[in-house]
């Protein structure tokens, strides 16, 4: 039993040290980076703007293109009617806010998405994602500290449950006031 553990123990700590795998930037490192998004209206603004302080976020990255990100938009769509009240949803799309606005605008329109969406530029989903390669989806949820409950790099069968998982969780964390 006790080799085992330390079996355990030995794989838990190489994953968790394997250089390939970044950690996830908090929240708060997220707006310290200044990065600025296109809103569907066109304009340009402050991503810490769309990130609401003292509540758990879940971040999305995604394009229109994308099969494996449109079966994870009623999950998104899903968890903003259920918990809009108490969670953030963010809709990053990678696309070129200059040549696919009118594409996107009338994409969330047709799909009734009903939370934030707006164009993150290159270097955004770089720092997030620690790699230069775009693909999608790539999901992140936040507990309202702005800390990283879980990061789902790609789509599966199982991404709905993880995230819902992810987002209770994040729902249930509560942040000790400041002594």
């Amino acid at each position: 039993m006790k080799r085992a553990a330390s079996l355990l123990c030995v794989a838990t700590c190489l994953v968790a040290a394997s250089p390939g795998v970044p950690p996830v930037p908090t929240v708060s490192e997220i707006r310290a980076r200044n990065f600025t998004v296109t809103t569907l209206e066109g304009t340009t603004v402050a991503l810490s703007d769309l990130l609401a302080s003292g509540q758990p976020i879940v971040i999305e990255f995604w394009a229109t293109w994308c099969a494996p990100c449109r079966k994870t938009l009623p999950h998104l769509i899903a968890i903003e009617q259920e918990h809009g009240e108490r969670l953030l949803v963010v809709g990053l799309t990678v696309e070129d806010p200059n040549r696919d606005l009118a594409k996107v605008r009338d994409y969330v329109a047709q799909q009734h998405v009903n939370f934030a969406v707006a164009f993150a530029p290159r270097e955004l989903f770089q720092f997030m994602n620690s790699r230069s390669d775009i693909a999608v989806p790539k999901l992140f949820v936040y507990d309202q500290a702005g800390n990283s409950v879980t990061y789902i790099p790609r789509y599966s069968p199982l991404t709905g449950r993880k995230l819902e998982a992810a987002v209770r969780e994040a729902l249930s964390q509560r942040v000790r006031p400041a002594a």
